[in-house]
């Protein structure tokens, strides 16, 4: 059975650069790192029509 991270608890706060910040694990980071990207480069949408 899958189960909520250990290492999360509402309300943490990560800055993320080009590498995975302090903290955060490598799942989640991998989850999320291309969306961050897109954020930090200027995206205003990640879907078509969104």
């Amino acid at each position: 059975m899958i189960t909520p991270c250990t290492r999360m608890n509402v309300g943490n706060v990560f800055y993320a650069g080009a590498s995975r910040p302090e903290g955060l694990c490598d799942g989640a980071w991998r989850s999320i790192h291309q969306y961050v990207f897109a954020l930090a480069n200027g995206a205003k949408q990640f879907w078509f029509n969104d």
